[in-house]
């Protein structure tokens, strides 16, 4: 499987958290935590601004340059399961570096039709390496498996 060879490919950007983009996700999730939709309360709880939804998190990676490297056509891929590890609260404000890296692509047969799987993990750290705030772990399917050009 030719896909095989791309393991360990990483993208790495630096971003700041924006207000909007929390605002967004807060709004899209319906989240009610005071620390996400209230800026003093986030201040009274020691927070820098607001915070991050924990589940939005791992959406902060850079898949499209795996997705290309792959040649994954987006009609065919379905975001099956993802898992976040949260250490530290990502907020508003928070200058993070993102790293995605590819670590896994597989088939498998369901019901004689071909499913592809890439696994894709996601750490943000803050300004120093050793600042890992979050892991988050994605799955993607493919439908009718991975491309074989």
């Amino acid at each position: 499987m030719k896909q095989k060879a791309h393991l360990g490919t990483s993208t790495t950007k630096t971003i700041v958290v924006e207000r909007g983009l929390v605002k967004r996700f807060v709004d899209a999730l319906e989240i009610s935590d005071p620390m996400c939709t209230d800026e003093k309360a986030a201040a009274q709880a020691g927070l820098g601004g607001l915070m991050l939804p924990h589940s939005a998190a791992g959406s902060l990676g850079d898949f499209s340059p795996i997705t290309d490297l792959l040649e994954l056509k987006p009609k065919q891929v379905l975001h099956a399961q993802e898992h976040v590890s949260i250490f530290q609260p990502v907020c508003a404000g928070d200058e993070m570096t993102i790293t995605t890296t590819l670590r896994d692509v597989y088939e498998q047969q369901a019901s004689g039709n071909p499913m592809g799987f890439v696994v894709i993990d996601v750490v943000g750290t803050g300004k120093k390496s050793d600042d890992v705030r979050f892991e988050a772990q994605r799955t993607l399917v493919v439908r009718g498996g991975l491309p074989r050009r």
